[in-house]
């Protein structure tokens, strides 16, 4: 229920959040450890950005190259 507390922002990336295969995804715990352990929503959005500028990204497709 804590993860209710998060912000709006954090919930939002955290549901589309994409991985590469094999990745390891955000667990439950480190969320909790690094970004709840405040209630203030900027904090909370700062602590979200250090969490997951540590994590793998998956390259965006490229706009306008779409082949049928």
């Amino acid at each position: 229920m804590d993860l209710l507390l998060l912000a709006p922002e954090v919930q939002e990336e955290l549901l589309f959040l994409e991985r590469p295969p094999g990745a390891q995804p955000v667990s439950e715990r480190g969320l909790r450890e690094a970004v709840l352990g405040t209630v203030d929503w900027q904090e909370q959005r700062r602590q979200w950005e250090g969490l997951k500028g540590g994590l793998p990204t998956v390259a965006a497709p490229a706009t306008g190259s779409r082949e049928f």
